[in-house]
């Protein structure tokens, strides 16, 4: 097959176990991606730490199915000053909610935490 042969060699890898200048630009720049997603996840969950812990009066507004959430629900919760915090709680969690009951939310700036 003419315009296949590279002289036995795959363009990026070259022979096995010789690694060419391309294979090594790939190899870095998946190195740098995989630290650049390491650096954001560190840092979200940082900054997530950082927030307080809120306790405020709260009725439970509605309850659905999260999208793609494997059993997890969102919960929207309508606060006493009138404002909605929407929450992500898994399915057993959410069990134990029913719409309009008031009660206090405990919870850290996404995460829920308790309702009682």
């Amino acid at each position: 097959m003419a315009g296949f042969d590279v002289g036995g060699r795959l363009p990026i890898f070259g022979r096995a176990g010789e690694l060419t200048p391309g294979a090594i630009i790939l190899l870095v720049v998946l190195l740098a991606v995989v630290v650049a997603v390491a650096v954001i996840v560190i840092r979200t969950r940082m900054n997530g730490a950082r927030t307080l812990e809120l306790t405020v009066k709260a009725r439970v507004a509605e309850k659905r199915e999260a999208r793609g959430g494997m059993g997890d629900c969102l919960v929207t919760f309508e606060l006493a000053e009138g404002e909605t915090r929407k929450l992500r709680l898994t399915g057993a969690q959410a069990a134990l909610l029913a719409e309009g009951r008031a009660g206090a939310l405990t919870y850290r700036g996404k995460e829920f935490i308790s309702f009682e």
